[in-house]
């Protein structure tokens, strides 16, 4: 599919509304047979992952993340080992979730917590807390091979950001929704 019918399908809004929300790999290609839009050379994320990553370790002081996150204007960190397995990521939500203690999820009115300082231990401690104590484990994980239909069906239903893309377990690149945007609607 070249650019320009992709550009072409995404205006489409009924037609895209049943792609995103279409839940197999067939019932995307007959979406796609029903629109007319050609198709050719598959577009992998091999053609828009970013490769040329900043990574932390699990031993890496949260400080020292919470600064490279900053420095680097980036949401997420992938966590690696030294091979280069990805064990998980870094990201923001992890690190205002390590303030808040545990119990404090299970309560709904948070009101008379008044003054509570959620960040005061973490502050005192974002030294020497190590990123794996903090880190996201779960992350999702495609291959680099995976196609961008496939891809995009799969982050708009689980409404992620970003896809770690991984050789066995080893991070060779990350996807952000953006490039999607930047790649098809921006060619």
């Amino acid at each position: 599919m070249c650019i320009r019918d992709s550009a072409r399908l995404v205006q489409q809004t009924e037609l895209f509304e049943r792609i995103v929300k279409a839940e197999t790999p067939e019932e995307l290609i007959e979406l796609f047979e029903q629109s007319g839009v050609r198709t050719g050379t598959t577009l992998t994320l091999h053609d828009i992952m970013a490769t040329e990553l900043i990574t932390v370790r699990p031993d890496t002081p949260l400080k020292e993340a919470v600064d490279l996150l900053f420095k680097h204007n980036v949401n997420a960190l992938p966590v690696v080992d030294d091979s280069g397995r990805l064990l998980g990521a870094i990201e923001h939500l992890e690190i205002i979730a390590s303030g808040i203690p545990g119990y404090l999820a299970m309560i709904d009115d948070l009101s008379f917590l008044g003054e509570y300082e959620p960040f005061e231990e973490v502050l005192r401690t974002e030294g020497e807390v190590p990123v794996a104590e903090v880190m996201r484990r779960d992350v999702p994980t495609v291959s680099e091979d995976t196609p961008l239909i496939e891809a995009a069906a799969e982050m708009a239903k689980g409404r992620l950001e970003r896809l770690y893309v991984v050789q066995g377990d080893r991070l060779v690149g990350l996807v952000l929704a953006k490039y999607f945007i930047r790649k098809i609607l921006r060619g």
